[in-house]
This record gives structure tokens, sequence and C-alpha cells, in this order.
């Protein structure tokens, strides 16, 4: 049962990988405090503002199935909540800066996570 965790392992990984890619071909920075040089809106990100730390989330669920216990499901809970806390509005607010109506346009028909 707790093999089903290699689930969202991996589903994690290969968007953090794919969106890596993207973040590359773009030629932007995939830095959190850096100042973005490109609005990207295509794909994984036409179904959430923030794949990367929705694979890093589904990467941690998946390692908590794996460890069977429910003490590990604070590790993913952790994270979102610092992730929404610090690193997002930060993200978010250099995009609104940079981008102005066009980020506020894709924000407004793309989910945050989901």
């Amino acid at each position: 049962m707790a093999l089903v965790g290699i689930v969202p392992m991996a589903f994690g990984a290969v968007l953090n990988i794919w969106t890596d890619l993207i973040f590359k071909r773009a030629g932007t920075t995939v830095k959190p405090g850096e100042n973005p040089s490109r609005l990207i809106t295509w794909g994984p990100f036409r179904i959430s503002r923030h794949p990367m730390y929705l694979g890093m989330a589904a990467i941690l669920f998946g390692e908590a199935i794996l460890l069977g216990s429910a003490f590990t499901l604070l590790a993913p809970s952790v994270f979102i909540a610092i992730m929404e806390l610090r690193f997002i509005p930060l993200e978010e607010g250099n995009l609104e800066k940079a981008f102005r109506s066009s980020y506020g346009a894709y924000r407004t028909r793309v989910r945050r996570w989901l």
C-alpha cells in the first residue's frame, strides 16, 4: 500500500523537471526573489500558477505515504504554508510589477495550485 506514494512522487518529479525546462527555454529566472523577464502561461502554467511548488508538495506527500505515518503528513502541510506565506506573495508581487494587466488576467483565469 505504501508504494502508492511513488505515484505522487513521480508526478512531482516530472512536473518539476518540465517546469524547469520551460523556465530555461523562456530565458527567465526560476528563483523566487529575482525579477522575471517573461510571463510563462503555457505548459503546466495553464493549470497552476506555481507548478514547481505543486510538484514539490506532491513529492513530499508521496514520501509521507511511503513512510506510512500520519506525522509525516506534517512536512507537505508545512511546506505549503511556507510557500503561501513567504514565497508566493513575493513571486506574485514581482510578476504583478513586471507584467501588470497581463499577469492580472492570467491570475484571474489560472488557480494558484490546482
